[in-house]
């Protein structure tokens, strides 16, 4: 299956059902793989606001916000991501993401 099939069967999928978490963040990785980086990011940022508890999406969206140049914006989103990966215990997600927190502020100081 090529990648437009692939965007486009998840495309029509969503007409039926548009709050779809899985589909929305689906969505979002084929306009990432696609490089269509502003679609990915207002896609992560519409999954985020009608499932904020879909922590692995504050993890894409802020790497897609800093490969875009608005690494002030990414930082803010994975600082809401350790604060909701707190409150739903989810060490994994935590850990991911600040790590990646580090990882940003590291490549300021060099």
């Amino acid at each position: 299956m090529s990648m437009l099939d692939r965007k486009e069967r998840i495309l029509n999928l969503l007409e039926a059902n548009p709050e779809d978490d899985f589909l929305l963040y689906a969505l979002a990785k084929e306009f990432e793989n696609e490089k269509q980086m502003d679609e990915s990011i207002l896609t992560f940022q519409k999954l985020l606001k009608i499932h904020p508890n879909y922590i692995g999406a504050y993890y894409h969206l802020a790497k897609a916000l800093v490969s875009n140049q608005k690494k002030t914006e990414g930082i803010l989103v994975i600082k809401d991501g350790i604060e909701r990966a707190k409150a739903l215990k989810d060490l994994h997600a935590l850990s991911e993401l600040q790590s990646l927190l580090n990882e940003i502020q590291m490549e300021d100081l060099i």
